[in-house]
């Protein structure tokens, strides 16, 4: 509980990935209100942490967060490899850029084109055939997801069937990763098992340096795994079939009065369906 943060949205995002100090430090009066609410809120060694102007015990903190992973990765590779031959392990942000940048986040949601809206990201909301319905930008000050199920009930009537949150480059709607379609487990492990080691060097160096990579480097350093990938990953991942557990039990055990030749009664026990097959309607198939 102790981690636990209330935080305004735009804040936490003005703040990004500095310290409280070197977002908001400059800010005289501001940093000084900030302290004081600190110091009133957080016990006394978060307090400490909260207003250091040094990285310190935040590189520390996030040393053990790192040692974790790693540790919990080293772990998960030993079990697995009782099984498989060769194990390898990748990181998440990697994942990410390789989705992207191969298409693979366009198999579950395919892409949308000439939409005339200027570069930016929005919420898009669509019908089954994946026709635009209505198109807003996306706002840091709404809450998560408030944009997104106010379009969805307004124009559920109208055949929404889902919104989506992504990206307009060139006039092409990028969806994000949704994690609505429980095969996106799959899509990922598609792309990691294409991932190779030199892809994780590269992006590690390039964060090392704090460089951000762009579309030109991606296509150097990131080719396709071959060149139909993308047609043979769309036509796989077409072809699974997600299995639900069932949380009911399906059958129940009844107990029945039987009479047998001798004519003495008895109890006869057997499964029997718990509940109706089928529901109760006035509709059916006519011909």
């Amino acid at each position: 509980m102790a981690n636990k943060t209330l935080c305004h949205y735009a804040l936490n995002h003005e703040k990004g990935q500095k310290t409280p100090f070197e977002a908001f430090g400059q800010d005289g009066k501001r940093w000084e209100d900030m302290q004081q609410r600190a110091k009133f809120l957080l016990p006394y060694r978060k307090y400490q942490r909260f207003i250091a102007e040094k990285h310190g015990e935040l590189n520390d903190f996030i040393a053990r967060q790192l040692n974790d992973t790693r540790y919990i990765s080293k772990v998960a590779k030993e079990y697995l490899k009782h099984v498989c031959d060769k194990v390898q392990v990748t990181q998440g942000g990697v994942t990410a850029i390789l989705r992207q940048h191969w298409g693979a986040n366009n198999i579950l949601n395919p892409a949308i084109r000439n939409l005339g809206w200027a570069d930016g990201e929005y919420w898009v909301c669509v019908n089954i055939d994946n026709q635009v319905l209505e198109i807003k930008p996306w706002q840091y000050e709404a809450k998560k997801g408030e944009i997104a199920d106010e379009m969805f009930k307004r124009l559920k009537g109208k055949g929404a069937i889902k919104v989506l949150q992504g990206n307009i480059v060139k006039g092409i709607f990028h969806p994000k990763k949704q994690r609505d379609d429980h095969r996106h487990h799959a899509v990922d492990a598609l792309v990691i098992a294409c991932t190779e080691t030199k892809f994780l060097q590269y992006v590690s160096e390039m964060e090392g340096k704090g460089q951000t990579l762009r579309e030109e480097e991606k296509k150097m350093a990131f080719p396709m795994p071959w060149a139909t990938f993308w047609k043979d990953a769309n036509a796989a991942i077409g072809r699974v079939l997600v299995s639900f557990k069932n949380r009911k039990r399906l059958v129940k055990m009844a107990r029945k009065k039987v009479v047998n030749i001798q004519e003495k009664k008895f109890d006869a026990k057997s499964l029997a369906p718990r509940g109706g097959l089928h529901n109760e309607t006035f509709y059916g198939k006519y011909t």
